[in-house]
């Protein structure tokens, strides 16, 4: 009699009445959802006219492609949002260098470069500027002396030709 005044071995029972209900209703509806699939698959029939299988092969190859091209707007997205990420962590660790940095396109046109750049050519943004245009006057240092090497050049020649450069400075 004392477990049936508890009110916490009451509520115990109650849930796990509750637990069975809900597990047999379960069960039964998942019999008749395998019935009536059961049902719908022997409705169709068994053997195909021949007019009937290049429609069927039509649709099953339309539904593979849409597949498919889902597939791959995903996989394009992923990739986008990769690119970005790569990006904001390059920029990130661009703008804490103390040296300047200059990215360039293959068309000899800036295209990024970090605060130091920035500050060390005296330009407020360097993006889109060709090479004459940001090193004008710099020369690299070791030319010969009588033939001073323009760095504008030097850098065209790094793009294009994969020549190396080590060093530049400017001269006033």
């Amino acid at each position: 009699m004392s477990l049936l005044s508890n009110p916490i071995a009451i509520r115990m029972i109650l849930v796990l009445f509750a637990a069975g209900f809900s597990f047999a209703m379960a069960v039964i509806i998942i019999r008749r959802m395998r019935k009536s699939l059961s049902n719908e698959t022997s409705a169709i029939p068994a053997t195909l006219t021949l007019e009937q299988l290049p429609l069927q092969t039509y649709n099953a190859v339309i539904q593979q492609l849409k597949q498919q091209k889902h597939e791959l707007l995903a996989q394009q997205q992923e990739d986008h949002r990769r690119a970005r990420n790569s990006e904001n962590v390059s920029a990130a660790i661009l703008s804490n260098l103390s040296s300047g940095v200059v990215f360039f396109g293959s068309n000899g046109l800036a295209r990024q470069a970090n605060p130091a750049a920035k500050s060390i050519l005296g330009i407020g943004s360097l993006a889109g500027m060709d090479t004459a245009s940001l090193f004008r006057g710099a020369v690299l240092v070791g030319a010969p002396a009588g033939k001073p090497t323009v760095a504008a050049d030097a850098v065209l020649q790094v793009i294009h030709e994969g020549k190396s450069l080590k060093r530049v400075e400017h001269t006033t």
